[in-house]
C-alpha cells in the first residue's frame, strides 16, 4: 500500500521499489498482519526504513521537473501564499483529510528552514518542498489510516467523509 500510495500522490509512473528495504510486519497468532495495536509497533529498523524511503522520495521528486511542477503552486501571489498553498494541498492528499491549521504551521515552519538544510538544491521554494515532502512521508497521518471521529451515535462512532473515503479508496485500489 505504501508504494501504491505513494505512486499514485506524486503520479510516478512505477513504483517506487523504496518498501522493499522495509521489515515486514510480524506475524501474530500464525497471520502475517494483525490489527492488534499492541501487536505492531514501529521499531527502529521499520522506522529507519521509513525515514530512508522519504528522504530518497523527497530527492526523486525535486529532480523530475514534471513531477516537482505538479507540486508547485503557478506564480502569482506572494511567496507566502504559494508556500501556504503548497503545503495545504499536499498535506490534504498525503494525509486524505484537510490539515489542521497547528499542521500547516508546523509544515510552514519545515519549509521555510529547508534552505539551510539543503544547500546543495538551489532554488529554496525547492528546498522547501524536498522538506516538506521528506517529513509528511514519515508523518503518521500519512503511514496509517487515522481515524479522528469522536461523535458517538448509538453506541457507536461513524466514520466522517475523509474516513470512509480513505477506507474504501484502499479496499478497491489498496491505494
Amino acid at each position: 500500500q505504501w508504494e501504491n500510495t505513494v505512486q499514485d500522490l506524486f503520479g510516478f509512473s512505477a513504483p517506487t521499489g523504496l518498501s522493499e528495504n522495509f521489515r515486514e510486519d510480524p506475524k501474530v497468532a500464525g497471520f502475517i498482519f494483525d490489527n492488534d495495536a499492541t501487536a505492531l509497533e514501529v521499531d527502529s529498523a521499520l522506522w529507519t526504513g521509513y525515514r530512508i524511503a522519504a528522504g530518497e522520495v523527497a530527492v526523486l521528486v525535486t529532480e523530475d521537473a514534471d513531477v516537482l511542477a505538479g507540486l508547485t503552486p503557478p506564480d502569482g501571489g506572494s511567496e507566502d501564499e504559494r508556500i501556504d498553498s503548497f503545503v495545504r494541498d499536499f498535506a490534504e492528499r498525503a494525509y486524505r483529510r484537510p490539515p489542521s491549521e497547528d499542521e500547516v504551521a508546523d509544515l510552514v515552519g519545515l519549509f521555510n528552514a529547508a534552505p539551510s538544510l539543503y544547500p546543495e538544491v538551489e532554488d529554496p521554494f525547492t528546498a522547501g518542498i524536498r522538506h516538506v515532502v521528506e517529513a509528511v512521508l514519515q508523518s503518521p497521518h500519512f503511514l496509517y489510516r487515522v481515524e479522528h471521529s469522536e461523535l458517538v451515535v448509538d453506541g457507536v462512532i461513524p466514520l466522517d467523509d475523509y474516513e470512509l473515503a480513505s477506507r474504501l479508496s484502499y479496499f478497491l485500489w489498496n491505494s
